[in-house]
C-alpha cells in the first residue's frame, strides 16, 4: 500500500485574500442579498446567542454577522475585564463583550477589511463608535 502524496495547493494567496475581503464586505454592505453561507440573526441563532441578547444589538450589526463561532459558549467576561476583539467583523461580539464588562472599561476592535470596520451598526472608529456600549 503506497502511502499518499500531500502536494502544495496552486493557490495565489493574494488572490484568495482578496476574494475573501470582497465577500466580506458584500456581507456588510449589502448584507440582503444572500450568501452561500449563513448570516445575520438565523447564523447567530444556529450559534447559540440568546435570543434575548441578539434583540438588543443594533439591527445593522446583526443583518451583517458573518461569524463562525460564539466565544461566549465558554462563559461570559467579568465586569472590569479589558477585551480586544481582532477580527471583529459586524462588531456583534464586541458589543455584547462591552455589555458584560461595563460601559468605563477600554475595549478594543480591529478589522482589516475597511468595508466592514466602517459599517453602520458596528464598533467602528467613525460616527459608529458612539453607538457601542
Amino acid at each position: 500500500m503506497s502511502t499518499p502524496v500531500v502536494g502544495v495547493a496552486r493557490v495565489d494567496r493574494e488572490a484568495l485574500r482578496q476574494a475573501i475581503a470582497e465577500k466580506y464586505a458584500q456581507v456588510a454592505t449589502n448584507p440582503e442579498i444572500g450568501f452561500h453561507f449563513h448570516t445575520g440573526r438565523p447564523l447567530a441563532m444556529r450559534l447559540l446567542y440568546p435570543a434575548s441578547v441578539i434583540d438588543a444589538l443594533p439591527p445593522a450589526t446583526i443583518d451583517s454577522f458573518a461569524g463562525t463561532g460564539n466565544p461566549f459558549l465558554f462563559g461570559d467576561l467579568r465586569r472590569g475585564e479589558h477585551v480586544v476583539d481582532v477580527g471583529c467583523g459586524a462588531g456583534l461580539d464586541t458589543l455584547i463583550a462591552a455589555g458584560q464588562v461595563g460601559r468605563s472599561r477600554h475595549r478594543g476592535r480591529h478589522d482589516f477589511r475597511d468595508a466592514r470596520k466602517d459599517h453602520r451598526g458596528s464598533c467602528g472608529d467613525g460616527p459608529a463608535q458612539r453607538r457601542c456600549p
